[in-house]
């Protein structure tokens, strides 16, 4: 950031990445960094649809990582019941 003296050690984008690539970059330090994740949002400027077209995408990605659901995953976690 313009007139501080710290060095920008934590990567931050300046606008999110597309199916183009990753999107744009910027270096800050800790402080700025911490403000900078408070203030951004990955949806903003999208429509509904398009952030339940996000939201789908992440949620099939997850399911093939993992293979099964959050909720099938939960449950398995805390025992079958009988």
């Amino acid at each position: 950031m313009p007139g501080c003296g710290q060095p920008g050690e934590y990567k931050a984008p300046l606008e999110p990445a597309n199916f183009n690539g990753p999107g744009s970059w910027r270096f800050l330090c800790l402080d700025h960094v911490r403000e900078h994740n408070s203030a951004y949002n990955f949806f903003h400027g999208m429509s509904p649809d398009e952030i339940a077209a996000a939201q789908r995408r992440t949620r099939r990605l997850r399911r093939r990582l993992y293979g099964r659901s959050d909720r099938a995953r939960r449950r398995g976690l805390r025992g079958r019941a009988a």
